[in-house]
C-alpha cells in the first residue's frame, strides 16, 4: 500500500462529507427504531449519508456513561476506555465541525486530512472504535458488583434508545436490475465494449453482473479503494460520481469519453431526480439518444471523435491537479494565520521558503469569522 501510494489517487468519499455531526451523538437517524423518524426533518441534512451517519449514542446512554466515569477511580480501566472512546468519538468530527449539516469551523481531523493513507480514512467510521470502547466500559462496569441486577436493567432501558430500525436497514438489500441489462445484452452492442451508466449509484457492478459481464466499465464498479487512475485525474470524476452534471464541462466530456472509447452511455432516469441534467450533458457532449427501454436511456457517441484527444486529456488532468494543489495552498496559508493571531509566532516565512505551492501567500484572502 505504501509502496504504491500516488498523490494523484483519491478515496472515493471526501473526508469533509463523511464526517460525523456533532449533533448526531444526541439526535437518531432513520436507522434507529426509537425517534428516527421523528428527527428525519433534521438528520436529513447531515453530511454523511444515512449508512454512514453512526454517530448517534444517545442521551440516557451519554449519562450513564458520564456517570460511569465519575464514580470510577482515577487510571481505572473503565475511565481508559472511556477516555479512548471519547478520542474516537473526536476524531469521528472529520476536518471540519458540522452541526446539523452546517459547517461551523475547523475539525480535530483537518491535519491528519492532507497527510498520505490518513487522508482517505472516513472519519464517520472511527465511531466503530468508539463503541467497541464503550461495550468494553459496560463489560467491566457490570463485573463490578455481585448484584448486577439493577445495572443491567439500566443498561437495557438505555440501549433500548439505540435499537435499530430493521425495516429501513432492509430497504439497502433492494437492488432492481434494469431489463436491458438482462435480456440480451448482445443486442446492445458488441460483447467486451466500454459503456458509462449514470447515476453513479455503487449498483453499476450488479448491472454488469447481471449481463454475464458482457461489457466493460468506464471509471465505474465500487471496489472500496477510492477513484483508480487515471479517472481520478480529470476534474469531471466527483461531479459525476455526486450526480452534479450540471457542473461539468461538455467539452470536457467529450474529451473523456473519447479517450476512454466509450461506446454507449446509459441514464437510468429512476435513480436520478434530474435525468434531464444528465441528458442536457451529454447532448452537448455531442452524443445522441438512440432509444429508451425499461426507464432506460442509451446514448451513442459522435461520428466524428474530438481531435487532439491526447492533449486536452492531459490539459484537464493537470488542471484538476492544480486545483487541488490551489485548495491545500489556501487552507495552510490560512491556519498558518491563524497560528499567528493566536501565538504571535510568524511561520509564513518559513513556509513560504521551502512549501508553497502554485499560489503566491500573499495574494489569499481568508475568510474571518
Amino acid at each position: 500500500m505504501l509502496a504504491s501510494f500516488s498523490t494523484h489517487e483519491t478515496s472515493i468519499a471526501d473526508p469533509a462529507n463523511s464526517s460525523g455531526d456533532f449533533v448526531s451523538f444526541f439526535i437518531p437517524t432513520p436507522t434507529t427504531y426509537i425517534g428516527g423518524s421523528f428527527f428525519y426533518p433534521w438528520t436529513k441534512f447531515f453530511a454523511a449519508n444515512a449508512s454512514e451517519a453512526d454517530g448517534y449514542i444517545g442521551l440516557p446512554l451519554l449519562f450513564l456513561l458520564v456517570h460511569i466515569y465519575r464514580t470510577s477511580p482515577a487510571g481505572s480501566n473503565l475511565r481508559l476506555f472511556l477516555i479512548a472512546a471519547a478520542a474516537a468519538a473526536l476524531a469521528s468530527l472529520g476536518p471540519y465541525i458540522h452541526v446539523a449539516g452546517y459547517e461551523i469551523s475547523t475539525g480535530p481531523w483537518l491535519l491528519f486530512s492532507w497527510l498520505p493513507v490518513f487522508k482517505d480514512m472516513l472519519p464517520s467510521r472511527f465511531m466503530l472504535y468508539a463503541w467497541m470502547a464503550i461495550a468494553l466500559a459496560l463489560s467491566f462496569w457490570l463485573a463490578e458488583t455481585t448484584r448486577p441486577v439493577k445495572r443491567y436493567f439500566v443498561l437495557l432501558v438505555t440501549l433500548a434508545f439505540c435499537f435499530p430500525n430493521n425495516v429501513y436497514d432492509a430497504q439497502w438489500s433492494n437492488l432492481k436490475i434494469p431489463n436491458i441489462f438482462t435480456t440480451d445484452p448482445a443486442k446492445l452492442l458488441p460483447v467486451g465494449s466500454n459503456i458509462l451508466i449514470l447515476p453513479f449509484s455503487g449498483n453499476e457492478i450488479g448491472d454488469q453482473y447481471a449481463s454475464g459481464m458482457k461489457f466493460k466499465m468506464v471509471a465505474q464498479g465500487y471496489i472500496g479503494s477510492g477513484i483508480s487512475r487515471p479517472f481520478v485525474s480529470w476534474p469531471l470524476m466527483m461531479p459525476l460520481y455526486n450526480n452534479e452534471f450540471s457542473q461539468v464541462d461538455p467539452t470536457e466530456m467529450a474529451s473523456f469519453l473519447a479517450t476512454y472509447k466509450t461506446e454507449r452511455v446509459f441514464i437510468v432516469s429512476d435513480e436520478l431526480s434530474h435525468p434531464q441534467d444528465a441528458a442536457t450533458l451529454l447532448q452537448n457532449a455531442g452524443w445522441t439518444k438512440n432509444g429508451t427501454e425499461d426507464g432506460v436511456d442509451s446514448y451513442i457517441p459522435p461520428k466524428l471523435p474530438p481531435t487532439n484527444l491526447a492533449t486536452k486529456a492531459e490539459a484537464y488532468q493537470n488542471s484538476a491537479h492544480l486545483a487541488l494543489l490551489q485548495r491545500r495552498e489556501r487552507i495552510n496559508v490560512c491556519v498558518l494565520r491563524n497560528i499567528y493571531e493566536i501565538t504571535k509566532v510568524d511561520l509564513q516565512p518559513f513556509y513560504s521558503k521551502f512549501f508553497t505551492l502554485p499560489l503566491q501567500p500573499d495574494s489569499i484572502v481568508c475568510l474571518k469569522k
